[in-house]
């Protein structure tokens, strides 16, 4: 209840809350009593033990009236009471609220953790498969250092090739010199 009753309203419930809350309220009794005590002050006459009945009939409707102020009051405290109780749980309302706020924000933060550490957990994890894939391959300077040992022996192999190649052509070259002195010997000796 955000709007705030006014005095009246609280009035007119309270009344009503008196007056519909017993069968009997204490309103009613007094103005039984009150009614009562009217009839025998207007038959004053005649009536026995007049002065005592009056008594009793006033301190009965007196007592009714206290009962009524009593009841009011009452009824006034406990709408204070309603009042100061709605007053509180709006405010814990609120402070809830902007507790379930905070949990929230703590939960989507939480949550956005949650997603980075797994992202780095699966960005570790691709990290020590390539290192045991790297691993399983000799060090870049080894690498580097075969590759500087092949490349000088196929340099050396193409200069041994390059010797054998200049080496089998001049081979050759004495050789068909030798063929064709062998041929030409021959026709010599089958001239002569």
């Amino acid at each position: 209840m955000s709007d705030k009753l006014t005095e009246a309203q609280i009035q007119t419930a309270i009344l009503n809350r008196v007056t519909t809350k017993h069968k009997e309220t204490p309103l009613e009794n007094a103005l039984t009593h009150f009614v009562s005590l009217s009839k025998l002050l207007l038959e004053q006459n005649g009536v026995e033990n007049f002065d005592e009945k009056c008594d009793d009939l006033l301190l009965s409707y007196e007592n009714e009236m206290d009962n009524y102020k009593l009841q009011i009051e009452k009824e006034i405290l406990l709408a204070k009471a309603e009042e100061i109780d709605i007053a509180n749980n709006e405010k814990m309302t609120k402070q809830y609220e902007v507790e379930i706020e905070k949990v929230k924000e703590e939960i989507t933060h939480l949550k956005q953790e949650l997603a980075d550490e797994k992202i780095k957990k699966e960005n570790k994890e691709k990290y020590l498969a390539l290192v045991k894939i790297i691993a399983t391959h000799p060090k870049r300077s080894e690498t580097e250092q075969a590759i500087a040992d092949m490349e000088r022996e196929l340099k050396t192999t193409e200069q041994e090739s390059a010797r054998i190649s200049s080496e089998f052509e001049l081979r050759s070259k004495q050789f068909a010199v030798v063929q064709h002195g062998l041929y030409l010997l021959k026709q010599e000796y089958s001239q002569g």
